[in-house]
């Protein structure tokens, strides 16, 4: 009975294991410093993913951004103080697929890291209301400053590296030079702590100190970048004192004009969120409202140029893509390979081909490691090929038609024989043959660059007009043939060549015979010689 219990708890923990939705490196803690923000993404694996945020705030003055991106699968998951910073930790949680994935925040520092800012030269850095550095000089490597706060005002030089330390009562600030330029950039940039997380850092036009009771409205991004397709965050603040304004009229405005504004008012902390379109070319022009406050204008950047933004996109839509180019010429029993790749035309391993024959049954290959498959068609006809990998966009389905490599004998026919020799005006025919026998072929070719039509084998009758090519393509395994028909034609200079040989030859033996009678006119007649016998004497 109990190896029974155990056996289905095993099963109900593999069956579990194989649904979930896996995420990987996700941390369960993450530990920050006051202003410090944190940006990451994970990637998701699983069908039908729904992602739902279930804590956003804490009472340690962090919000938690969650955005799932379908297409890639990707979640993007961000931490960023929205409100007075405080030690301590906070659990956040989010589900995926019903499933609750909790992460630990945790915040401490006595002294919070307030961001790092830029200034030029006649200008002024306001640390909330506590400190006011003004920039007299800049050089390289060094700055003269102006430090104003708790009632009193120093002058002096800071280097490179060099922590300036101002205490007012229980807050204490620290600012840091990271880096100085003199002629022709004339600006300095420099890294703020402080024991008051809340406070916001910015800069100002002048070295003057304000009235801080005076509202002049300004955001603070948080630090955070600003991403097309992605919610943007930031406080509206009075910048003069430094603190958040709540309440406040936004309005988010494309400097085409091209799209509808967001609007909206921050919240009683100051907060403000809004998902930014992904169309937005240029960059953000934010205008803030409130009544008893300065209205102001202020154009935001964009993390990327739209250009780089669309070429990313691009990249990462890309990436996902599976194509597979199946072009080409296929015959029966030769090996057919191919490499599947992705739309930026980087291999693709593990992707599994389905592969269906002429005959509608079909089988699977893998791509290697080189992203190649390979088979060797063992049917003529239609072949469909498609590759499919988890968390990829699937190729287009590829069809192939394989075929036999075989050829016909073509036979020219005039007027019902069979001719190798034509003339204008013949009335032909063709007939296409393999061992004999008429090929029962149906094909559309071409004769001298008209339509001839093939049935059963047997060509349409068509004047012989001169010499033209006869044309008929690739069909039923079969491949491609051609041949050029060419007039008879009587070559004069020949016959007249062969006549005067003959005549010549003629002559020549009349001329002979001549001779040969000539030449025994001419021979004398043969004359009888007698000779007569005797003894030499009378008796």
């Amino acid at each position: 009975m109990k190896k029974q219990i155990l056996f289905s708890i095993l099963l109900l923990f593999l069956i579990t294991s194989v649904q979930a939705i896996s995420i990987s490196e996700l941390p369960s803690t993450i530990s920050l410093n006051c202003g410090e923000a944190y940006y990451n993404s994970f990637s998701l694996t699983g069908e039908n993913i729904s992602v739902i945020p279930k804590i956003l705030g804490s009472s340690i003055g962090y919000t938690m951004g969650v955005t799932y991106h379908p297409t890639s699968k990707i979640i993007f998951l961000s931490f960023f103080q929205t409100s007075a910073c405080s030690t301590g930790s906070s659990t956040f949680s989010f589900e995926i697929n019903g499933v609750t994935k909790s992460i630990s925040l945790e915040i401490s520092e006595d002294l919070w890291n307030l961001g790092t800012i830029a200034v030029n030269k006649g200008k002024r850095i306001d640390i909330g209301n506590i400190a006011h550095l003004g920039i007299l000089e800049i050089s390289n490597s060094r700055v003269q400053y102006i430090l104003s706060g708790c009632g009193t005002t120093e002058q002096g030089l800071l280097d490179e590296g060099d922590t300036l330390e101002a205490v007012c009562s229980n807050e204490a600030v620290e600012i840091n030079l990271k880096s100085s330029y003199g002629d022709p950039f004339n600006f300095a940039e420099f890294e703020v702590f402080s024991s008051e997380a809340g406070l916001t850092l910015t800069s100002s036009n002048d070295t003057e100190i304000v009235d801080p009771s005076e509202c002049i409205l300004g955001i603070d991004t948080l630090g955070a970048t600003v991403r097309r397709n992605s919610v943007f965050a930031f406080n509206t603040i009075n910048s003069n004192s430094g603190k958040y304004e709540p309440n406040v009229i936004v309005n988010v405005l494309d400097q085409n004009g091209d799209l509808t504004p967001i609007s909206g008012t921050s919240d009683n902390t100051g907060f403000f969120s809004k998902r930014i379109h992904e169309d937005y070319s240029q960059d953000l022009l934010i205008k803030l409202f409130k009544e008893g406050c300065e209205p102001t204008n202020k154009v935001i950047l964009f993390e990327q140029s739209y250009d780089d933004y669309k070429k990313a996109k691009g990249e990462e839509e890309g990436a996902f893509q599976l194509v597979l180019n199946m072009s080409g010429k296929f015959v029966l029993g030769t090996a057919i390979s191919r490499t599947v790749k992705n739309a930026l035309g980087e291999v693709v391993e593990g992707v599994n081909v389905k592969i269906t024959k002429p005959d509608l049954s079909s089988f699977e290959v893998p791509t290697n490691t080189a992203g190649t498959f390979s088979f060797t068609p063992d049917a003529v006809g239609i072949w469909k090929i498609q590759g499919g990998l988890d968390n990829y966009e699937s190729t287009r389905l590829n069809e192939i038609e394989v075929f036999q490599n075989k050829e016909y004998l073509i036979v020219v026919k005039v007027n019902g024989e069979e001719q190798y020799e034509y003339k204008k005006g013949d009335r032909i025919n063709f007939e296409l043959l393999e061992n004999n026998t008429l090929v029962p072929l149906t094909v559309d070719a071409t004769f001298g660059g008209l339509p001839l039509r093939f049935v059963s084998g047997i060509s349409d009758p068509v004047t012989f007009t001169g010499t033209s090519a006869l044309s008929i393509p690739a069909k039923d395994g079969y491949i491609p043939m051609t041949i050029t028909l060419t007039e008879k034609v009587t070559n004069w200079s020949d016959v007249w060549m062969i006549g005067g040989i003959i005549l010549g030859g003629m002559v020549i033996l009349i001329l002979v015979v001549a001779i040969i009678k000539k030449r025994k006119g001419n021979t004398p007649k043969s004359q009888k010689m007698e000779f007569q016998l005797g003894n030499g004497g009378s008796g």
